[in-house]
């Protein structure tokens, strides 16, 4: 080394040019030859401390140290690496003249020389120096506050800006700045603390304007570096790009689903979907709001006059509210965004008018007046917003003859529902079953049980007024001992709670019962589970067996004896069990000839003119029984059903008020079937598929309507998704998959792919959930098998089930996910099980398991997507992927792994380790 120094102040002292001082140092560093990597750090030392020693750099000194890095004497990593280690914050001109010299040097990077050191080496380093220049900023900004040389000091925040935007705006240097080492990760903290206190320093302090602007550019591309996937990612497929219509679908579907399907649950699921939805589309917050709206608005034209009708007029007025404040956020978006979602919506006169027409109400003013109550738009916004409308709308509302229609009654329900369960819920009340009984019968005339239940399940209230109903319906079923009236009240008021409870199961499933002891261990719950038709099917009883056969004998006796049962002392819980093995007996009997028609007629009469909840109790056994028999008999229960449906005189207390109850849940129960396997089958058990009569449509038939329907329209309707709800509780969530998936790939033209798409995502959303887990797991690890060595490379139809199966990811992860993503996936995720099974599969694909190119390209394009996506899915590709994945997939398909793809998969770098990690990353850059 000494020699090298003799050399160096020959050189200076003669001013020899760069290339003779190389000649020289060349022949010398040849001769020493005992430690060269030494050596040369050694050597990029004295360099560079010679060049700055004194107060004015040597620029003679410079050019030889820049010759050296230029010949590649001297690597780039190796004299930053010297820079950081000899930082003196003291000297401005050493400061300066450093800046000047790394950005002279990175303008022409060459990562294929710089890696020569080692990979993550270089990574390191390239990461140091932008945490140096950003202390630099911080320091200078302090003393500039202080007044110590503000001139020096904002040259030097120019040009450590200048050197930050030269690493972060050139790919290579960028990559490696976003690639700090794994030990380091935690620096990014102070990184992002660095750049809020600059951000602070420099409001307050006077810079140049040039200066400022520049500062400012750096501040936006650090953030980019320290936050390289945390923004949602629109997904890159071309045919993801749906025109108007299309884009509703989805969102649509969604609200659909809540308003109908599953109109008791939390809105939150609905909510993260939306969300998911906007980033997969790459809406604006307005677009989002806009289309949502016009999703419930499309909702309320397609179900008035229908049996949803009310539905959809309490989820518009109590529900959807709530759905826009939690849009607002989730999202971190204001009043001014949601008033103008709600002017673009304005601008669809046409969707309004019919709305208003339809409904005969002004929907807007009433949506309107909600959203100010939810604090969503003031009052001053409102009423631009109804004069807005006003000048536009074709169609004008009688002001006294909307007070009674579906919208203005869910209005007036609402504060009804809560003073019903406020009486409900008073101790004093509830110890007299007689006022609670009139409380009760209050809500059975024309539609008012119908829109109490509609309106407690919009508000969230339906858990509550089901406990209450759950607790009169215990309270009454055994007997304190009384007689006379007090025994017709517990009877009637038994008689009413349970079709009551049975209403709201039939309406809204079994699934909306509170999980309290109370309610999951009483009797009405056990019955329901066991008995009640279940998704529009008879539930099989067959293997049911009386527990008590002297209570079945004693109830025989006293139908046949008083042709009716007496009220007092009766425990009617035992009696709702017990009953159907009675009149089975009868059944037998009356095969057997030892009864008669009228015998049988007369029971029937006497039971269904006292309970009418008997008459729904054996109407149910009775129509899963009958699918069992043989078919004489099953003729005597058909008929046995048709006696009990027939209408009968009683002196029952309340009798019309439950037999017109009862009269509803047997007709809904009956068309519920008739709707699913035709009109002329009203049995059918889910256990005994084989007595399944043909339909006039097959199920692939129904579906290819539908799917046609949908295509017609640009979007799926009401309609169509009340025909697919129903149809899928027959077929089942794998047919419909594989179904789709195949309808999915039929269409040639551009624009039908599209449409196909986002018509097929937007059925999938009737319960996202089965049919993602039926794609990863079994449609496409199918699909990839079964790829010929003809199919095209590029084939649009492939990408749509990789930007399907995307779309589906995203979804069921906003649905089912309420945490942070974590570095380590919980096993319990619905999505990690299948998406291990699926990403096992690419393993064996990369590695040579499948000979197609096929293949190779599916997993790739599935893998694009994923990590180009939003972040919480692609963080799934990241963690799960297997580490011999990309290694694989850089080597079979040099050109398609970019950088932009590798750079996302931050969590991968855990699991291949620093150094190979970084390798790969170089790779990508020096193919």
């Amino acid at each position: 080394m000494e020699e090298l120094r003799v050399i160096l102040m020959k050189a200076w002292r003669e001013r020899w040019p760069p290339e003779q001082w190389a000649v020289y140092t060349r022949h010398s560093m040849g001769k020493q030859s005992d430690s060269p990597v030494v050596d040369i750090t050694e050597f990029a030392d004295m360099l560079l401390s010679q060049a700055l020693v004194g107060t004015i750099p040597n620029a003679l000194i410079l050019s030889y140290l820049k010759h050296a890095v230029s010949t590649q004497v001297i690597s780039i990593p190796t004299l930053i690496r010297m820079i950081l280690l000899r930082v003196e914050d003291e000297k401005l001109y050493w400061i300066k003249q450093v800046l000047e010299i790394l950005q002279d040097l990175l303008k022409n990077f060459n990562i294929r020389v710089a890696m020569q050191d080692g990979c993550s080496q270089l990574c390191n380093n390239i990461y140091q120096v932008v945490v140096w220049c950003l202390r630099l900023i911080d320091s200078s900004l302090v003393k500039i506050k202080e007044q110590k040389a503000p001139m020096e000091q904002q040259t030097v925040i120019d040009q450590a800006c200048k050197l930050i935007q030269l690493l972060t705006q050139n790919d290579p240097t960028k990559a490696l700045v976003q690639f700090p080492p794994v030990d380091d990760m935690e620096n990014w903290k102070q990184v992002d603390q660095l750049r809020l206190a600059i951000m602070g320093r420099a409001r307050s302090t006077q810079l140049f304007p040039d200066v400022r602007s520049t500062l400012e550019e750096c501040i936006e591309l650090i953030l980019g570096v320290i936050q390289p996937g945390n923004q949602p990612t629109a997904m890159t497929n071309s045919l993801l790009q749906p025109d108007i219509a299309t884009h509703c679908s989805a969102i649509s579907m969604g609200l659909h689903v809540q308003a109908t399907i599953n109109a008791h649950h939390d809105i939150a699921k609905l909510i993260r979907q939306i969300v998911a939805l906007k980033n997969i589309m790459n809406l604006s917050t307005t677009e989002m709001y806009c289309e949502t709206l016009r999703g419930c608005f499309t909702g309320i034209v397609e179900t008035t006059s229908t049996k949803l009708e009310l539905q959809w007029a309490a989820f518009f007025l109590i529900t959807f509210p709530q759905i826009l404040s939690g849009l607002q956020q989730q999202t971190n978006s204001t009043n001014l965004e949601l008033e103008e979602a709600v002017q673009w919506l304005i601008s669809y006169g046409p969707l309004l008018d019919q709305a208003d027409k339809v409904t005969e109400c002004d929907c807007l003013q009433f949506l309107l007046g909600e959203l100010m109550k939810h604090n969503l738009l003031t009052e001053q916004q409102k009423n631009q917003l109804i004069h807005l409308r006003s000048s536009q709308c074709h169609y004008r509302v009688n002001p006294t003859s909307q007070n009674q229609k579906s919208i203005a009654l869910v209005l007036k329900a609402q504060p009804t529902v809560t003073t019903i369960l406020k009486t409900l819920e008073s101790p004093e009340y509830g110890k007299n079953q007689e006022s609670v009984l009139g409380v009760m019968l209050q809500m059975i005339p024309n539609k008012s049980l119908d829109l109490i239940f509609t309106a407690s399940a919009a508000s969230g209230q339906i858990e509550s007024f089901i406990a209450e109903l759950v607790k009169f319906n215990e309270a009454s079923r055994n007997s304190p001992g009384e007689t006379g009236k007090g025994a017709q009240v517990r009877a009637a008021l038994f008689d009413i709670t349970f079709l009551m409870l049975c209403e709201i199961t039939h309406k809204y499933g079994i699934q909306v019962f509170p999980i309290k002891p109370a309610v999951q261990q009483s009797f009405i719950m056990q019955w329901l589970k066991k008995f009640f038709p279940a998704d529009k099917l008879l539930i099989s009883c067959v293997s049911e067996s009386p527990a008590e056969s002297h209570k079945i004998d004693g109830l025989i006796q006293q139908l046949i004896q008083a042709k009716e049962l007496k009220l007092s002392l009766t425990k009617w819980n035992e009696v709702c069990y017990n009953i159907p093995y009675a009149v089975k007996e009868m059944l037998l009997a009356w095969e057997a000839e030892v009864w008669t028609y009228d015998n049988i007629k007369a029971v029937m009469n006497g039971i269904k003119s006292q309970m009418c909840c008997l008459t729904l109790v054996l109407s149910v056994w009775l129509s899963s029984y009958a699918a069992t028999v043989c078919d004489s008999l099953q003729l005597k229960c058909l008929h046995v059903i048709q006696l009990l449906h027939e209408p009968v005189e009683s002196n029952s207390q309340y009798f019309t008020e439950r037999s017109n109850l009862v009269s509803i849940i047997l007709g809904k129960l009956k068309r519920g079937v008739d709707d699913l396997f035709g009109n002329e089958h009203t049995i059918q058990t889910s256990t005994t598929q084989s007595s399944r009569k043909s339909t006039t449509l097959t199920a692939n038939e129904q579906l290819k309507k539908i799917l046609s329907e949908c295509q017609k329209l640009g979007w799926v309707s009401s309609e169509s998704i009340i025909n697919f709800n129903d149809l899928l509780k027959i077929t089942g969530v794998p047919w419909m998959t594989a179904i789709l998936t195949q309808e999915l790939q039929k269409s040639t033209r551009i624009d039908a792919l599209n449409r196909n798409l986002h018509i097929i995502h937007a059925l999938f959303m009737v319960d996202i959930e089965p049919f993602t887990i039926e794609l990863l797991s079994k449609v496409i690890p199918k699909y990839i098998s079964e790829l010929s060595v003809e199919d095209r490379v590029i084939s649009p139809a492939r990408h749509l089930l990789v930007s399907l199966a995307i779309m589906c990811i995203t979804c069921m992860h906003a649905t089912s996910s309420t945490r942070g993503f974590a570095e380590v996936l919980n096993p319990g995720d619905p999505l990690y099980k299948p998406l291990l099974q699926l990403f096992q599969v690419f393993s064996h694909v990369t590695s040579g398991c499948y000979s197609n190119r096929q293949s190779l390209d599916f997993v790739h394009m599935f893998l694009e997507e994923m990590l180009l996506s939003d972040v919480p899915v692609s963080k799934y590709c990241q963690i799960l992927i297997a580490n011999d994945t990309t290694k694989a997939m850089l080597k079979n398909l040099p050109q398609e792994l970019t950088l932009t793809l590798f750079r996302r998969q931050h969590y991968l770098f855990k699991a291949l380790g620093t150094e190979m990690a970084s390798e790969i990353l170089c790779l990508c850059f020096t193919r």
